[in-house]
C-alpha cells in the first residue's frame, strides 16, 4: 500500500456475514444460469431459432424461473440487507 493511504476499516461480524450471504447468492445465480445454458445445449449459442425452441420447453422454463427467482433474491438482499461500510474522510 502506498504511504499516506489509510486502510479500509475492518468490517463488523454482521457485515461479514452479509457479504458471505451475497457471495453465496451470486454463486447460486451463476450456477442456475449455467444449468439453463447446459439444458439448452451448445447449438443455442449460435442458432437463435434453436435457442428459442429450447427455451420453450418446460424443463428450461423451470430452470429460467429458478434463476430469475435467485436473481431477485440477490437484488433484494443487496438493496436491503448489506450494511454500509462507515465512511471516514482521510483529512
Amino acid at each position: 500500500m502506498r504511504p499516506g493511504v489509510m486502510q479500509r476499516p475492518k468490517l463488523s461480524s454482521e457485515a461479514e456475514q452479509q457479504y458471505q450471504a451475497d457471495a453465496a447468492l451470486t454463486a447460486a445465480v451463476r450456477a442456475a444460469y449455467a444449468a439453463r445454458r447446459a439444458a439448452i445445449g451448445p447449438l443455442g449459442y449460435d442458432d437463435r431459432i434453436y435457442r428459442r425452441k429450447a427455451m420453450a420447453k418446460p424443463h428450461v422454463h423451470a430452470l429460467t424461473a429458478e434463476a430469475e427467482h435467485l436473481l431477485t433474491l440477490r437484488e433484494t438482499h443487496r438493496l436491503n440487507g448489506i450494511p454500509a461500510v462507515p465512511f471516514e474522510p482521510a483529512v
